[in-house]
């Protein structure tokens, strides 16, 4: 049969003062992934990363929200968002060249597609693994939110992030995800690390 049309991809990156950190991610973002749709969404950062992502041609959306919440700024970077899949990378991690690959055969399989993030700590460099966790016989795989991928059809379906939560709201994302029946694919091609 034919192959399935490239998906386009959205990134969407929520900021909060961080200007640097976030235009070493851009440059990331730009260099591997030159084809995505990049959207920043903006909290009342007070940095100057609003003059530095408006300088930038890299940067197709940017949107400004006065909430310090994380989970507002994701459910603003999902209503900008024009991709049929749409990824959420945190503002100081830059992907790697084999993760728009994974993206797309991980979402060809499952509905949210997750991957390593790989931090240095002062005693080296740690890679997180997947979290899997039965819960009323149902299995919940976390992600996180730093770095993960969906099919908009699914946020659709999920409603976004949970606006109320502080914290949490990823954890949270992978319950109702689970409730909806939907898998979390984790490839871990699909790997993020700190560009600063």
């Amino acid at each position: 049969g034919t192959p399935p049309p490239a998906m386009d991809l959205s990134v969407v990156v929520p900021t909060l003062n961080a200007r640097d950190r976030l235009a070493a991610t851009l440059d990331a973002v730009a260099e591997r992934a030159p084809e995505a749709e990049v959207v920043v969404v903006n909290g009342p950062s007070a940095d100057g990363t609003t003059g530095m992502v408006r300088d930038r041609d890299d940067v197709d959306i940017l949107v400004e929200v006065s909430d310090r919440t994380l989970n507002v700024s994701r459910n603003a970077g999902i209503r900008a968002a024009s991709g049929d899949a749409i990824a959420f990378l945190r503002q100081d991690l830059g992907i790697e060249k084999s993760s728009i690959a994974a993206i797309e055969t991980g979402l060809e399989r499952a509905p949210v597609v997750t991957g390593p993030v790989h931090e240095t700590l002062p005693a080296g460099m740690t890679t997180t693994t997947p979290e899997r966790r039965e819960i009323r016989g149902r299995e919940v795989t976390y992600f996180n939110g730093g770095n993960v991928a969906f099919r908009a059809e699914t946020l659709d379906r999920l409603d976004g992030f949970d606006e109320y939560l502080e914290t949490g709201g990823a954890r949270d994302a992978a319950h109702r995800l689970a409730g909806l029946g939907d898998d979390v694919e984790w490839h871990s091609a699909m790997c993020v690390r700190p560009e600063y």
